[in-house]
């Protein structure tokens, strides 16, 4: 049987399901939109509109701090984007251990919302049933 610590841990990763995967693509986007900005190809030095503001800015000074801060920050991006793909591993294991009947009671409880009672309405079935299922189910991680 489960332990109480385990089933509120494995509980709140299931809820951050969504999360995850929405990070994944926000940051893979991101990654994208930045190696194409290093790639050279839209990276271009600030023009200088007068003499008076060429006194104050030096395009080619801020041009490459551009360049170190945008490299700062993909590096940074790529150190996130892997830590929420090796938790999308994590959970793509636990879900190649399920058959497809607990995928779907999963479904129904962590990508619906729904709660225990409208789950046994739905599988024809009883409240403290699916909670035990659920309990047998999260205790496979």
């Amino acid at each position: 049987m489960i332990t109480k610590e385990k089933f509120q841990y494995t509980d709140g990763k299931m809820k951050g399901f969504r999360h995850t995967i929405a990070m994944i693509m926000q940051l893979g986007d991101r990654l994208e939109e930045l190696a194409i900005t290093l790639s050279g190809n839209t990276l271009k030095s600030p023009t200088i509109k007068s003499t008076e503001e060429a006194k104050y800015q030096s395009g080619t000074r801020i041009f490459h701090d551009n360049l170190i801060a945008l490299s700062a920050e993909e590096e940074e991006t790529r150190k996130e984007y892997d830590r929420y793909e090796r938790e999308y591993k994590d959970y793509a294991t636990f879900f190649q251990k399920l058959d497809d009947s607990e995928i779907e009671i999963l479904r129904l409880r962590y990508e619906n919302g729904f709660d225990y009672v409208t789950i046994a309405k739905i599988l024809y079935t009883s409240h403290g049933y699916v909670y035990k299922k659920i309990c047998q189910i999260l205790d496979k991680w």
